[in-house]
């Protein structure tokens, strides 16, 4: 099963269509030890995810049952000098320190940008020597853009990359370029495959801003409706259609969802001759939820 547990509604309020706010610490407890006994083993974090961090670590004896892969702090910087490399290192010992962990399964760039600043080589050499310490088993990045992630692996060996990728959000699925990260044997983690919940809203439900692609989504629903098949099927078996993600890392609010989510990846239902293409969006304005004025 390649699905991985995001963690950022443990540590803030995140989402659009999330009604309940932050997960509380017995709910997190209950998501681990039932994710744990489903077989998921991929745990997203972040030192930015508010105390997501303080959270996870707070539940010793489960979160030593799974990798966990966590995110470096953000830089405002045009260009990096050593003592930037010392701030990574320092926010990372401290994201340790929060997770109660010697050591982390994965350690990403959250902000891409910084891999194509100036002297961004101080801070990829410092996530190397952690890795060398045997604090960290991949380093890699996570990434916004198709073309910001080419330019990336230009000047770096990334192990292990997450970037967006849904039902409505296929930019990463051009030009084979999927393929191309599994010949140089990269671990893919892709997030957002629900586009923060819009994926699973029905089309009556959509805030206004999203009016221009209203009666996109409604056709795509109603398809998949007269089929009897619900969008989180739908948008769980996209990605397990294809083979080269490794893992879908799926933010959990609360314990029904996780087993709803499971009910429905093991879905036995027909999908055959669903065509994917015709549900793709490409405005970056919808797909990307920083772009997104709701307010």
């Amino acid at each position: 099963m390649k699905i991985g547990l995001g963690t950022v509604q443990f540590g803030m309020d995140y989402g659009v269509s999330n009604q309940t706010g932050k997960t509380n610490q017995a709910e997190v407890n209950l998501i681990l030890n039932k994710a744990l006994e489903l077989g998921i083993r991929k745990l997203d974090t972040a030192y930015l995810y508010g105390d997501s961090e303080s959270v996870l670590g707070q539940n010793q004896k489960e979160l030593n049952g799974f990798d966990v892969i966590t995110k470096t702090r953000k830089f405002g910087n045009t260009a990096f000098t050593k003592d930037d490399a010392k701030l990574i290192r320092e926010s990372f010992l401290e994201s340790l320190s929060r997770l109660k962990l010697n050591k982390v399964y994965g350690l990403m760039f959250h902000d891409s940008s910084d891999l194509l600043k100036e002297n961004s080589g101080y801070l990829w050499d410092e996530l190397v020597s952690l890795k060398s310490e045997d604090k960290v088993t991949k380093v890699g990045v996570s990434v916004y853009s198709l073309n910001q992630t080419e330019e990336i692996l230009k000047k770096y060996p990334i192990e292990i990359i997450q970037f967006p990728l849904n039902i409505y959000d296929h930019s990463f699925l051009q030009n084979g370029f999927l393929s191309k990260l599994k010949e140089i044997d990269i671990e893919i983690h892709v997030r957002s495959v629900f586009l923060q919940g819009l994926a699973l809203m029905s089309s009556t439900e959509l805030p206004a801003y999203f009016k221009s692609v209203k009666n996109h989504i409604q056709e795509c629903q109603e398809m998949l409706r007269s089929r009897g098949v619900t969008m989180l099927e739908a948008s769980l078996n996209f990605i397990k259609s294809i083979k080269q993600v490794d893992f879908a890392i799926l933010g959990i609010n609360n314990i029904s969802q996780l087993l709803e989510i499971i009910d429905s990846y093991h879905s036995g239902k027909n999908f055959e001759g669903i065509d994917y293409s015709k549900f793709a969006i490409f405005d970056e304005s919808i797909t990307n939820p920083s772009k997104w004025k709701l307010k």
